[in-house]
């Protein structure tokens, strides 16, 4: 579906504020070759209490929308909705929005090119190539160090 750019302004703009561009190593020994393979998650996400934007979100650019499970319930709060999409489905949706994204595009350009290592020929048969591990760690890397918590260093 061709978006408008109203529409990837839009969603730019609530992924600054209210999405989440990550991704994750999982570490894993496996039998074969002896050698430790790592697995490795890409997710993007938001988070908000209105389940129409989460509808307007499925709408228009797919994934889908659940409430947020939680342990304890606080009746002050409003019940949180998450929207997601899988890696496959998100790489062009976080690709059109990456001239629109102000906050997070640097972790946009991480997550494709992280991407981009998906497509190795045989990387799952026959395990990634230590240059693909090497590269894949090297973006989880910054890209934890892009989403951690606690205050930043501005830049003017």
């Amino acid at each position: 579906m061709p978006w408008t750019d109203a529409q990837l302004a839009y969603l730019a703009g609530i992924v600054d504020g209210e999405g989440t561009i990550t991704i994750t190593s999982y570490k894993n020994s496996r039998k074969g070759k002896g050698k430790e393979h790592g697995r490795y998650g890409a997710k993007f996400s938001i988070i908000n209490c209105d389940e129409g934007l989460m509808l307007w979100l499925v709408e228009n650019f797919g994934g889908s929308s659940r409430p947020m499970k939680r342990n304890k319930i606080n009746k002050a709060h409003r019940i949180s909705y998450v929207w997601d999409m899988g890696e496959r489905a998100a790489t062009p949706v976080i690709s059109a929005i990456c001239p629109f994204l102000v906050i997070k595009k640097a972790q946009a350009l991480l997550y494709l090119e992280f991407r981009g290592t998906r497509n190795v020929t045989g990387a799952q048969k026959h395990g990634l190539s230590e240059k693909v591990v090497e590269m894949r760690e090297i973006v989880v890397d910054k890209i934890k160090f892009l989403n951690r918590k606690g205050p930043r260093d501005v830049v003017a």
